[in-house]
């Protein structure tokens, strides 16, 4: 327990012990997965745990396969798209990859965000809205980004994964997936 939660999730809950909470839980995680007092399902959960934290400090991490940006009318979905990965990379297995989509917007989703805050003239008392059409030179034409990423955890099988979201991309119409800086040669 810290400072008066019974779990560690309960830690949000209470300010005190969240601000206890630092990477030290990392080493509380592997030690308790050690713990034979705790139940068995616990100690298959610390030891899961366990094991991604030692792959953290030992660096072997997952690797980025490719990243891509999503129209807004795409409906794709995380499950869906690793199926079709699957489907597409002959060697690959579903425990192979991790397909992450991520928006990134200013507060309003598609909307511009502007259009919600009510502004002041100088020395003004009286608030006036943002007007689009005064501005839309300025503007950015979309107010979210969606982003597709691919990850592998097997390094055997990095090169499978990418040829698969090449392909993937091709058949959804979809440009090149970007490669990370860490993926360039240098």
């Amino acid at each position: 327990p810290i400072k008066g939660c019974s779990t560690i999730a309960s830690c949000i809950e209470n300010m005190e012990a969240y601000a206890w909470l630092n990477d030290s839980i990392l080493d509380l995680i592997v030690h308790r997965s050690y713990d034979s007092s705790l139940s068995v399902q616990a100690v298959k959960d610390l030891t899961k745990a366990r094991k991604i934290i030692e792959q953290m400090r030992s660096r072997r991490l997952y690797k980025c396969v490719g990243a891509l940006n999503l129209d807004q009318e795409d409906e794709i979905r995380e499950e869906d798209t690793e199926d079709e990965l699957v489907g597409l990379g002959k060697g690959l297995g579903k425990q192979d990859i991790i397909v992450k989509i991520s928006k990134c917007h200013y507060g309003a989703k598609h909307d511009n965000p502007l259009l919600r805050i009510a502004f002041f003239e100088k020395n003004g008392s009286k608030a006036r809205e943002f007007k689009e059409d005064k501005y839309e030179t300025s503007l950015p034409c979309s107010f979210q980004e969606e982003i597709i990423r691919v990850y592998c955890r097997d390094p055997n099988k990095v090169e499978l994964a990418r040829e698969a979201f090449a392909r993937w991309a091709r058949k959804h119409e979809a440009p090149s997936p970007m490669l990370t800086f860490s993926q360039e040669k240098l």
